[in-house]
């Protein structure tokens, strides 16, 4: 029904604002129907409907798509705009809803927050439809999210802490610096699509939590918006703040290959097993890295490119008596997290730690652009909702590029406009 009568309107408008296309794109691609029909099951038919859940939430994604702050923001937009006023099925000016009816709508939504996330869920099913290789590589971190509670207290806003980074780094002199950022508010956990830098999971937890005790719950996550994810996947890359032995067993324990570097540590338990240490030749020549053998899940070692044998010439004073030869290296739960399938020493590695920065482009423009780390909300389910609706903007409009088979510019979901 919704759709039809998007389209009627596409179809009769003699000109479309590329910013109003882009809205009625995104509502056409969202499946609201279950969510819209709770919603209004739970008023009934005694309870008042001066505001219909379907304005309401047409409202809501739009101002996802314009990337408003806060609500009177997007109350003025609708004031000032007739076209998007139609879009939303507001018949004047004068009918836009207040503040108020906003956040009654919000505090609505908040109890059904996981039907929201069946709507995400099947816009990521319809993009492993639509674009090929979509979650074969993906990329995980967190994002800082303020809170921006009155005073920054606790007792404001209960649901948000404090947290606190501190970094260690070389200045120009070769000094060791170090410098921390401390913020109140909220994190938000995503698994994203490495190639195509869409999200495919998410998850808001409060400040003061490690990113790696999350892991396994956005990892369970992601495999129930996208089943066979465990099948489908084959690398997921993370920074050094995921590098903890249950994040290594959490990914490899369903095949898929962890893409962590060490943490920049001096305990002794970082100089054991590392392969520049240990596999060496009676010379002492590091041996060289020549793949993982998936059916004996050990790292393969061959001889060293300064060895006689390997290079047909040369000199070796222990030419004579050395018996080396290729070696095997099991990856055990003991040693997976200094090993892994993938030796971080190896241009593959490296490729794939690259990918990471996928992740990291999606929190700019969701925070950037989208105003996610500017939001006056309090309260984590509340945080969460504007999360889904950003998230559901940028999914949704991919789905309608996508469909068009625009698929080279599914990843500049923030400028493309529909054409």
């Amino acid at each position: 029904m919704l759709r039809h009568q998007f389209t009627l309107w596409l179809e009769q408008e003699e000109e479309v604002s590329p910013v109003e296309h882009r809205i009625v794109s995104v509502l056409m691609a969202l499946d609201a129907e279950r969510l819209l029909s709770v919603m209004n099951h739970e008023r009934g038919a005694q309870g008042r409907d001066d505001y219909p859940n379907r304005v309401m939430w047409n409202c809501m994604i739009a101002f996802g798509c314009l990337c408003v702050r806060s609500v009177p923001e997007g109350i003025k937009f609708l004031r000032l705009s007739p076209g998007l006023r139609r879009i939303c099925g507001i018949p004047s000016a004068r009918a836009v809803p207040n503040k108020y009816a906003f956040y009654r709508f919000e505090r609505r939504l908040a109890n059904h927050v996981d039907l929201i996330e069946e709507i995400f869920a099947g816009l990521v099913r319809r993009l492993k439809e639509l674009l090929p290789g979509f979650g074969e590589r993906l990329a995980t971190d967190s994002t800082k999210l303020h809170s921006q509670a009155h005073g920054r207290k606790p007792s404001v806003d209960s649901d948000a802490s404090w947290k606190k980074y501190e970094h260690t780094h070389t200045d120009e002199k070769g000094r060791k610096r170090k410098s921390s950022v401390t913020w109140f508010g909220y994190k938000l956990h995503m698994i994203v699509d490495a190639l195509y830098e869409l999200p495919i999971a998410e998850l808001v937890t409060t400040a003061r939590d490690n990113d790696a005790t999350h892991d396994a719950a956005l990892w369970k996550k992601a495999k129930e918006t996208l089943p066979g994810l465990e099948k489908i996947a084959k690398s997921n890359a993370k920074d050094k703040g995921y590098d903890e032995k249950v994040v290594y067993e959490t990914s490899w324990k369903d095949g898929v290959e962890p893409i962590i570097p060490l943490k920049d540590q001096t305990e002794d338990e970082n100089k054991v097993l590392l392969p520049e240490n240990q596999q060496v030749c009676p010379r002492g020549d590091a041996l060289r890295f020549d793949g993982y053998e998936t059916a004996r899940n050990a790292l393969r070692y061959d001889l060293p490119k300064t060895c006689p044998k390997e290079m047909g010439g040369g000199y070796c004073e222990l030419s004579d008596t050395c018996a080396q030869k290729f070696m095997r290296v099991k990856v055990t739960e003991e040693n997976l997290r200094h090993l892994g399938p993938v030796v971080r020493e190896s241009k593959k590695f490296k490729r794939l730690y690259r990918g990471r920065t996928a992740v990291e482009r999606v929190n700019s423009r969701l925070k950037a652009h989208d105003g996610l780390d500017e939001i006056r909300r309090r309260g984590i389910k509340r945080v969460s909702i504007w999360a889904l609706v950003a998230l559901l903007c940028m999914n949704a409009f991919a789905v309608t590029v996508a469909t068009e088979g625009r698929i080279k510019e599914v990843r500049k979901t923030v400028w493309s406009i529909a054409a």
